[in-house]
């Protein structure tokens, strides 16, 4: 909770730092090389403040993950060219792949960095070099095996990085997935890789398991369940967006309980073109539906004061106005949002902290039915 809620109130700080960035850089034009310079090494700030952020929520399971199906032999290969090509030669990085791989359901970024994480952790185990092998095998965890290790019976993918390094003391092994916690020195590695990888296997519904000797080497396998083809949801490729203007001027109802974050946003909404309600709660949001001719879109934070939280004012607006559109913000998500999230693909989700272009692609029609007759 603790991690979690540090993550939250600290992601919407980088928002407004990124946010009011991001619009002096506007202002200013083609001004001062130099200026725009130190404006763009506070953005970069931002976007690694955020990567810490995202660890945070992985390890408190409160981050917002967008499952799809995914092939992990593919990833693993991907990573598998990755690792040759960055780490050094005496680090020979090899590959054990199951040919008739189940596939997952799972975030597909997140998987990546999960994997990428253990690598370096490997790497990092063999200051002299050695070997590294990515593995990946179907599991089938029995009723009994799965009681003896506290875990929910059934068919897993098990994708596995094992190193012939130092190895993990038994002491230091009960404590590798504490935050924070680590056996590198001082300076290398923030102690975040192995409780982000903990955090993102429970909330996938598999688990982490890490075995490991000293002098010997290191085996941490990440399990995620085999996917029920049926619950697949497509959520698309996400690219990274272009800034753009509304064309017609929609009003936008702005829900952000966050005094800093609703003038930065209703900032930013109009210098993108939209007309402008805000409201700080659901109880004032309901309030301006009243009060507007009409709505053309609601954008509102997921976590709100005052009992009602985004996806139930998100219902309560859509009775009242049925065409308008809905675009949800989260530094992260209560249960019953993540729930809603992952069931119902039409739910629009924009993590902070986000940029101006990203922005205005989250408010933007994405069908010929939501632009405005």
């Amino acid at each position: 909770q603790l991690a979690g809620g540090i993550a939250h109130d600290f992601n919407n700080l980088l928002n407004v730092v990124m946010g009011y960035s991001e619009m002096l850089k506007l202002d200013l034009g083609d001004a001062d090389p130099e200026i725009i310079g130190f404006i763009d090494g506070a953005i970069a700030a931002v976007l690694r403040g955020a990567e810490l952020t995202q660890r945070l929520l992985a390890f408190s399971r409160k981050q917002m993950l967008s499952p799809e199906r995914v092939a992990s032999n593919d990833t693993v290969e991907e990573l598998r060219r990755l690792l040759a090509r960055t780490f050094p030669a005496s680090v020979e990085v090899k590959h054990v792949l199951e040919d008739s791989l189940w596939p997952v359901y799972a975030d597909r970024s997140q998987l990546e960095n999960v994997l990428l994480n253990l690598s370096i952790n490997a790497r990092d185990a063999m200051p002299e070099g050695g070997h590294l092998t990515l593995s990946s095998r179907n599991v089938t965890l029995s009723a009994e095996d799965a009681a003896a290790k506290g875990r929910t019976p059934g068919d897993y993918v098990e994708l596995a990085v094992l190193d012939d390094g130092e190895g993990i003391s038994p002491e230091n092994l009960q404590r590798v997935i504490e935050p924070y916690f680590t056996t590198k020195g001082p300076g290398r590695g923030s102690g975040l890789g192995l409780s982000m990888a903990f955090g993102f296997a429970d909330q996938s519904g598999g688990f982490l398991e890490i075995e490991s000797a000293l002098g010997v080497g290191t085996r941490m396998a990440l399990h995620l369940p085999r996917m029920d083809e049926a619950d697949a949801i497509d959520r698309g490729d996400a690219r990274a967006p272009a800034l753009s203007k509304s064309a017609y001027g929609e009003t936008i109802l702005l829900v952000e309980d966050g005094a800093e974050l609703l003038a930065l946003y209703e900032r930013q909404l109009r210098f993108l073109g939209y007309r402008v309600l805000s409201a700080e709660n659901a109880q004032d949001a309901m309030a301006r539906v009243d009060e507007a001719d009409h709505i053309d879109v609601l954008l509102t934070d997921a976590i709100l004061s005052g009992g009602t939280n985004g996806y139930e004012l998100a219902q309560m607006v859509s009775a009242r106005c049925p065409n308008v559109r809905v675009r949800f913000l989260t530094g992260y998500a209560d249960t019953v949002f993540a729930e809603a999230s992952e069931s119902d693909a039409s739910v629009e989700v924009l993590r902070k902290p986000f940029s101006l272009a990203q922005l205005s692609a989250h408010v933007a029609a994405t069908s010929d039915s939501d632009v405005p007759a």
